[in-house]
């Protein structure tokens, strides 16, 4: 679901529109030749082929990213770096293992309030949202995953409170990746005996 928030970026038929600024990927472009290893970004995460790619989309909201977007050009980058700084606080409120739960419940519903914002300035404005804002199914997926992340605090602390909250593990993208690291322990070989997978991941 994050990563389909970054790569909203991609869609060449929309123009994402805040105020006087816009979050487009040519200033990506324009800062993987100029700050390649400062940012971290890999050629891939902006010249994309798999839209799909969860590592590309981390890359992309890592903070180094913002710093040098800053650098480059502060005024015209201004529009992509509060994008891809909602996009991160949509990606730690899940991923960032060192929260508490105000700091976890703060980093899930500013997004879920700037999107609403975002939303209604444009509609003030007369701008289309269909080529101006995220895809329908990108907004009603950050606004439910959001709603998710607080109510599932709310779920563990009054039935659960002796069980670790971890959402990180929520979702597919953490079984894709065990998945993934399982059928590949041994070269050439898919793995599928439930007895080696339990070895594997004890």
């Amino acid at each position: 679901k994050n990563g389909g928030t970054t790569y909203e970026l991609l869609n060449t038929k929309k123009l994402l529109l805040m105020g006087k600024s816009v979050a487009q990927i040519e200033n990506l472009m324009t800062i993987y030749d100029t700050y390649k290893l400062e940012s971290g970004l890999w050629k891939s995460d902006i010249f994309v082929r798999d839209k799909q790619n969860v590592d590309a989309a981390k890359r992309i909201l890592n903070p180094a990213v913002c710093q040098c977007l800053k650098k480059s050009n502060e005024a015209l980058t201004k529009g992509l770096r509060v994008y891809l700084a909602v996009g991160s606080s949509l990606l730690r409120c899940f991923t960032d293992k060192s929260l508490s739960p105000k700091e976890r419940a703060n980093l899930a519903w500013k997004p879920v309030i700037f999107l609403r914002l975002w939303k209604t300035w444009l509609l003030h404005e007369k701008y289309d949202p269909k080529t101006h804002f995220v895809s329908d199914q990108t907004y009603t997926d950050a606004i439910l995953a959001r709603h998710s992340v607080i109510l599932n605090m709310l779920v563990f602390a009054k039935y659960f409170p002796d069980v670790p909250f971890c959402p990180w593990l929520f979702g597919s993208d953490s079984c894709e990746v065990l998945f993934s690291y399982l059928r590949g322990f041994t070269k050439g070989k898919n793995n599928f005996n439930f007895l080696e997978m339990l070895d594997i991941t004890a």
